[in-house]
């Protein structure tokens, strides 16, 4: 899995939804509870969950949304206690470059811990409440692609088929994402916001000059700095900020499903 995509690779094995389920524990055979039984023991309402992911590659901080299942040691689910709308602030959130940067402050080393985890900052529900109609069309563009993210695009009240995969669409909608988080963590200045995004891209693996990966992260550092640009314009006009995105973001090509 990875950044606003739960099929970078395909599921190992399927675990049942309901119980008993038969495993072993300490060479013991114990039963356990399915995952949808589970997730109501929780509290879990969502057929989706959200999950982040130990340091892989060029990213420290990886958060998702996924359909409802069993999932492994490295790939710990969050269960926020927040409707729909916030948790897909949530996930932006914490997949925007600005939290990227902080995490790595933080983390030192292969491991993230829940600890080190739940002390990265985040916007508050209250923050983020008035930008919601910036953010979860955005967010459910870039998540819903296939059918099995089917039940969080209705429950943020979408009824269409999957959005098409299209890059360089997809590029630009975590542009505007990244530049909007920006604003969001105080990064008023565009020097700063530079730095950052050049300290990333220098401390990531696979991103040397002549990549193809390393083309991949300059053309978006351009959208990235482009929006942030524009947006920054858009404030000090006292305006509101209007994407270049056709058509707007949450009303994207369609795959049609057979």
């Amino acid at each position: 899995v990875d950044l606003f995509d739960h099929r970078a690779a395909p599921p190992r094995y399927w675990m049942a939804a309901r119980g008993p389920v038969a495993v072993q524990r300490k060479g013991e055979d114990v039963q356990r509870p399915g995952v949808t039984d589970r997730l109501a023991e929780l509290g879990w309402k969502w057929a989706w969950t959200c999950a982040w992911r130990v340091p892989v590659r060029e990213r420290a901080a990886v958060a998702l949304f996924l359909p409802r299942a069993a999932t492994a040691d490295s790939l710990p689910l969050m269960l926020p206690r927040v409707v729909p709308p916030f948790a897909a602030a949530l996930i932006a959130a914490q997949s925007s470059l600005v939290f990227e940067y902080v995490a790595r402050q933080k983390i030192d080393g292969p491991n993230v811990r829940a600890a080190h985890w739940k002390q990265l900052p985040v916007p508050t529900p209250d923050m983020l409440e008035p930008h919601l109609p910036f953010i979860v069309p955005r967010v459910l563009e870039l998540v819903y692609t296939s059918s099995d993210m089917g039940p969080f695009s209705r429950d943020l009240d979408d009824t269409g088929d999957p959005f098409a995969w299209d890059p360089d669409r997809r590029a630009n909608l975590r542009a505007e994402l990244d530049a909007f988080f920006f604003c969001v963590y105080g990064i008023d200045d565009r020097d700063d916001v530079e730095y950052i995004i050049d300290t990333l891209q220098a401390g990531a693996d696979g991103l040397e000059r002549g990549e193809s990966r390393g083309d991949d992260s300059r053309r978006a550092r351009k959208l990235v700095l482009a929006a942030y640009d524009r947006m920054a314009e858009a404030d000090a006009a006292g305006a509101e900020y209007e994407t270049r995105i056709f058509p707007p973001p949450g009303h994207g090509p369609r795959r049609q499903l057979s």
